[in-house]
């Protein structure tokens, strides 16, 4: 009978369910050419992190890709369907230069991160999908499933 009670346990915390944590949204973009103050003089907008192409010093075997990233993360909300929108209404004004730089070859994308659990979910809403396709950056979804 022990048995069974710990294996109802188990069985009542795998299906816990809950909101992700520690989320963030970013604007994503690299390549091998990619220099990140050219990409904010087209865009106008400045970014959170940045890394010229290049080997990384405290990463001399890591990627040598130029980099540019606007990301929010709970710093300036907790809420993933804010920083999402908050991601959105900075990049949309600018739609045309961030089309001309992904048709440079530059590799953009829009990520969603956060720590997830059994059960854990999120849902976008129609018109947040309609906003990221109306841009043309695919969307990236990464989660993180270890046990904090």
């Amino acid at each position: 009978m022990a048995l069974l009670n710990q294996d109802f346990r188990m069985e009542a915390y795998t299906q816990s369910k809950g909101p992700w944590v520690l989320t963030d949204v970013s604007l994503i973009m690299e390549g091998p050419e990619l220099e990140p103050e050219f990409v904010t003089s087209l865009l106008k907008i400045q970014p959170t992190g940045k890394r010229r192409p290049g080997p990384d010093r405290w990463r001399p075997d890591g990627d040598e890709n130029g980099l540019w990233i606007l990301r929010c993360n709970e710093h300036l909300s907790r809420d993933l369907l804010e920083q999402m929108k908050w991601v959105l209404s900075r990049i949309e004004p600018r739609a045309a230069e961030l089309r001309n730089l992904m048709t440079s070859g530059y590799e953009t994308r829009l990520r969603v991160y956060g720590f997830v659990g059994s059960g854990s979910t999120f849902q976008l809403p129609v018109d947040l999908i309609s906003r990221i396709a109306l841009l043309g950056v695919p969307l990236e979804v990464v989660t993180n499933t270890n046990e904090r």
